[in-house]
């Protein structure tokens, strides 16, 4: 199934990657030499051009987790939003793109370069390219379900799409009384 445009990952130009993981690393620097002003103020920088709310602790962690280049891909693209008019099948891709990262790269570009267009960058390897397109749809995935933690249904129970989506959709939370 083919999703809208507002359900798919921006394109990224190569020289916009290069900046971010640039900026990534000199944040990473300035924590590094306990120049935690500095380093605040760029993250400042940082999160205001990329409309995100990175903390110290996101850079300081990265490197034990994801790539300086999955980390750019995931920060060059928006802050899921919850759509309004969503439909059940299309949160079903959703959680399939989850599911086969490598499916949904198969399906879109990401990067355009120099009029030349190639998948996510032949400088970002193929494992941060599948991380960084799973975890956009799980962002994603995540705006739009009420339900805490749904990302248990796709990677702890052996379900299909189908039956994932259900369990998110049908989930309420619960509302105590004050007092």
């Amino acid at each position: 199934m083919n999703l809208r445009g507002e359900l798919l990952p921006r394109p990224v130009g190569a020289e916009e990657l290069e900046e971010i993981e640039r900026s990534v690393g000199e944040i990473e620097e300035l924590l590094e030499s306990g120049k935690e002003a500095e380093a605040a103020a760029a993250i400042e920088v940082f999160n205001a051009r990329h409309a995100r709310a990175y903390g110290e602790d996101d850079f300081r962690s990265r490197a034990g987790s994801m790539s300086r280049i999955e980390f750019a891909l995931g920060a060059a693209q928006p802050r899921a939003r919850r759509i309004a008019d969503i439909a059940r099948e299309e949160l079903i891709e959703i959680v399939r793109r989850i599911q086969e990262p490598d499916r949904a790269l198969d399906d879109q570009e990401w990067i355009v370069e120099g009029g030349q267009t190639n998948r996510l960058s032949d400088a970002a390897e193929s494992g941060d390219r599948l991380a960084a397109v799973q975890s956009f749809y799980l962002e994603l995935l995540e705006a739009q379900v009420d339900m805490p933690d749904v990302s248990d249904l796709i990677f702890w129970d052996d379900l299909e799409p189908e039956e994932i989506v259900d369990r998110a959709l049908a989930y309420r939370p619960i509302v105590l009384p004050p007092g």
